[in-house]
């Protein structure tokens, strides 16, 4: 089970819209056991998100966007995470 906090926009193309999700211990195990298996070294900043959108749109359409989704639940309960290996210098 994970706890949703809320929508969120950046500036960035990889997380450009997304769900923030909360970081909890659990989360944290899991993310130590994936580092365990040295497919990539631990990267400086944890952000634990449900992306919805990759890309670059303008701020405006971003929230136009947003105004038209469900308000978010508290907690969801996940199966499956996906590692997702981004190399933001390209």
């Amino acid at each position: 089970k994970i706890s949703l906090i809320k929508y969120e926009l950046t500036n960035q193309k990889y997380t450009s819209f997304n769900i923030k999700v909360k970081k909890t211990k659990e989360l944290n195990q899991v993310r130590e056991k994936f580092f365990e298996t040295n497919y990539i070294k631990q990267n400086l900043k944890y952000n634990p998100h449900i992306s919805l959108y990759y890309g670059e749109k303008d701020i405006k359409t971003k929230k136009k966007i947003i105004s038209k989704l469900p308000k978010l639940n508290k907690s969801v309960t996940i199966n499956k995470i996906s590692i997702i290996d981004i190399n933001e210098n390209f």
